[in-house]
Order: C-alpha cells, then sequence, then structure tokens
C-alpha cells in the first residue's frame, strides 16, 4: 500500500487546500509533492518507500494554519477587505515560521490565533515588530515584514492599530506593492485622503504590482477625487480601474471575485454619473452592476451579499427611473429590490434575537 502522505498529496484538492496559505506554503507544498514523486511514488511497479515523518509532520502543520486562518477570518467582527484572506494567511504563515525557529513571543502569539485570541496576540506582534524595526540598519525588508503581519492580523478587529502597522510598513519598505496597497486602504477607510493617495500612487508607479493591486489603487484614487467634489476625475479614474478589471474577468471568467468587483466598479462609475445629471450613463452602468450579480447570484442564491448587492442595484435603477419621468418602471425595479430583501428576511424571522436583525 502507498504510505499516507502518498495518499494524501496525490488528492489534488488537498493540495489545493494546502496551498492557499501563500506563496511560501505553496513553494513547500510544491517541494514536497516533487519529493514524495521521486521519493515515495513506486518505480517500475515496485513498492513505494515509507514516507519521512518529517514530511507528514509538515503536511499536518500546514493543515493546522490552514484551520487557523480560516477560524480567524470567520470570527472577525470588521468588515472584509479585498485579499484579506490572503495576508492573513501570510501572517499566520509567518508567525508559525518564526515560532518554529525559537521566538517565543511569536509562538505565544501563534497559540493566542489557534483560539481565536486576535487581542491577546496583537500586542506579541506589535513588540516583534518593534525589535525588527529597531534592528533597522540590518534589514529594513524583514522588519515592513513584520509589520505588515501586524497590520493583517490587527484588521480583523482593530482597523486603527492596522492603519498604523500598514503605514510603518509602508514607510519602511516603500518598494512593496502589498504594502503601499493596504496602507492607501486603511488610510481611504479613516478619510485620510492625502496619506491614501500617496500610497496609490506609488503603487502605481511600482513595476511590482499586480493588476488587482492596480484596479485598487485606481478605485483609491476615484473615491478620493469623488470625496473632493471633483467628479471628473473620479469618473476618469472608476473607468480605468473598470478597463483593468474587465481584463482581469475575462482572463478567468470563474472567479467571482473578480466578477463582482467589475460589478461594484460599474456602480461607482454610475453614482458619478448620476451626480453629474447624466441619467442614461447611469442607468446603464447600473443595469451593467446589476446583471452581474444577478448571475453570481443564479451561481449561489445563499450568498447573503450577493443578494444584498443585487437589492441595491434594482434601488439604484428605480431612482434613475425616478428622475427620468419613468415611475412604472421604476415602481417594478424597487418591488424587485423588496422581494429581495423580503427573501433574506424569511429565514430570520423565526428568530427575535437582535443580532440576527443586523444580518439583514
Amino acid at each position: 500500500m502507498l504510505s499516507r502522505l502518498w495518499n494524501f498529496l496525490r488528492d489534488e484538492g488537498n493540495r489545493g487546500v494546502l496551498a492557499f496559505l501563500g506563496g511560501g506554503a505553496a513553494i513547500v507544498i510544491g517541494g514536497i509533492w516533487t519529493a514524495t514523486i521521486h521519493f515515495v511514488e513506486p518505480k517500475g511497479g515496485g513498492k513505494p518507500e515509507p514516507a519521512p515523518d518529517a514530511l507528514v509532520l509538515l503536511v499536518k502543520q500546514n493543515a493546522e494554519l490552514t484551520a487557523i486562518v480560516h477560524k480567524l477570518l470567520a470570527a472577525s467582527p470588521v468588515q472584509a477587505a479585498p485579499g484579506r484572506e490572503q495576508a492573513v494567511g501570510k501572517a499566520v504563515e509567518d508567525v508559525a515560521r518564526g515560532a518554529a525557529a525559537g521566538d517565543t513571543r511569536l509562538r505565544q502569539a501563534l497559540d493566542f490565533l489557534k483560539v481565536g485570541k486576535v487581542a491577546e496576540a496583537t500586542p506579541l506582534l506589535q513588540t516583534y515588530a518593534t525589535d525588527e524595526s529597531a534592528r533597522i540598519a540590518q534589514d529594513s525588508k524583514d522588519a515592513a515584514a513584520a509589520w505588515r503581519n501586524l497590520g493583517a492580523i490587527a484588521g480583523l478587529r482593530d482597523p486603527r492599530k492596522a492603519r498604523e502597522a500598514y503605514a510603518k510598513a509602508a514607510a519602511l519598505d516603500p518598494g512593496d506593492a502589498e504594502g503601499l496597497s493596504w496602507d492607501g486602504w486603511f488610510q481611504l477607510e479613516a478619510n485620510n485622503l492625502a496619506a491614501a493617495e500617496k500610497s496609490y500612487r506609488a503603487l502605481l508607479a511600482l513595476e511590482g504590482a499586480d493588476a488587482s493591486q492596480l484596479f485598487w489603487a485606481r478605485s483609491g484614487l476615484g473615491d478620493i477625487a469623488k470625496a473632493r467634489g471633483d467628479l471628473k476625475a473620479a469618473l476618469a479614474n472608476y473607468g480605468e480601474a473598470r478597463v483593468a478589471m474587465e481584463r482581469l474577468a475575462k482572463s478567468d471568467g470563474g472567479n467571482a471575485d473578480w466578477q463582482y468587483d467589475l460589478g461594484i466598479s460599474n456602480e461607482r462609475i454610475g453614482d458619478v454619473q448620476m451626480k453629474q445629471g447624466n441619467l442614461a450613463a447611469a442607468l446603464k452602468s447600473y443595469e451593467a452592476k446589476r446583471d452581474i450579480i444577478s448571475r453570481l447570484d443564479k451561481s449561489d442564491a445563499g450568498n447573503a451579499d450577493w443578494q444584498r448587492d443585487l437589492s441595491v442595484s434594482y434601488n439604484k435603477i428605480g431612482d434613475v427611473l425616478v428622475a427620468q419621468g419613468a415611475l412604472g418602471e421604476a415602481l417594478k425595479s424597487y418591488r424587485d429590490s423588496h422581494a429581495i430583501f423580503e427573501r433574506r428576511l424569511m429565514p430570520l424571522r423565526p428568530v427575535r434575537s437582535t443580532s440576527c436583525m443586523r444580518r439583514v
């Protein structure tokens, strides 16, 4: 019989789960897979050699880290930000690596994260990041990585602390696309428009930024321009963001996140067009968003977020139709929105707790 490790790793689904944690984990799993093929897979019909205990342990550890990340994300009361799963996964992976290397603070932090105690783990990660910063002369990139990890974990409960951590990371390593992207996001969330703009523009000028990061940078600049009342600049940035996301969405039609982001991009454009009084263009943008979210909803009817966004789309379409004087069509759109709201409400009606009502 094949070894337990071989049976586990030969399953593509298992390898995909273990690779989820990030680039580092993916490389490790890839190495295990290659090593297993060469040293465990039977040659010429012979019996396989037993899998080394160290490899079995490594597989188990990576599965445990995946479980930690899922638990942290599920318990977070903070609204999810784009790419948070990857950021938290990378942070947990780095914490686990440091803990295995013998750092007692990271070992304690990892123990807290295992049981979902983010608030208790945060000061330990902050102390570690501060110490890494003190050794900036040796390697500022290590210090920046430590602050990014703190930001990823702290962001699950404390956006202010996450914002401060990502700002330090961006200052220590201004050439890191991830740090700039997250710094821009958290600064914009706090309405620190100048700081957010600085990071987003630096990100756009960076060669190492990926297409998704560039999309969020353009979208962020659109939000900043809109907040300042510069609708022309907002529309231009939103337009560039939509073009970028259209390319991404076409490259992988099965990526629901990219499809959703494309829908939201259309909505942002529609909001600006509505403010400009361009009702026909706004209606077209809102309908484009509605159609995208409707397709997503049909693929996963239990997704409450998509149902909420679909309801919002019908409301915004109704607002345009009212402004155009098409009251009958507007009423139908509002009723479609209300019907979605009712479908979301129905499963919660037997439960009278206020916490459930807040989910509506």
